[in-house]
């Protein structure tokens, strides 16, 4: 399975200082999509990609998402098959 995320992210107050707690963490969303995925088996790509994309989008500085999901194998005819969605915060 292939999980590629796109994140419109709100500009940070001031200065980030290169500082890592004034930014959205990739790897915080790495690890939560790495419990999303270990909580239980989920069948559908459409599932997994909207779960993830209400994970992302619970971070305050996140204002969007695109999350597209790929099963390279699942179909023998094809090189893969998957979905992509896009939410936006209202």
């Amino acid at each position: 399975m292939v999980i590629d995320i796109a994140i419109d992210v709100r500009q940070p107050k001031g200065d980030v200082d290169d500082d890592l707690s004034k930014v959205l963490c990739y790897d915080k969303i790495h690890q939560g999509v790495k419990r999303l995925l270990s909580e239980n088996h989920i069948n559908l790509v459409e599932t997994l990609a909207e779960r993830v994309c209400n994970f992302v989008l619970e971070h305050p500085m996140a204002s969007a998402v695109t999350v597209s999901v790929e099963k390279p194998a699942a179909i023998t005819a094809a090189d893969g098959v998957g979905v992509r969605l896009r939410r936006e915060k209202q």
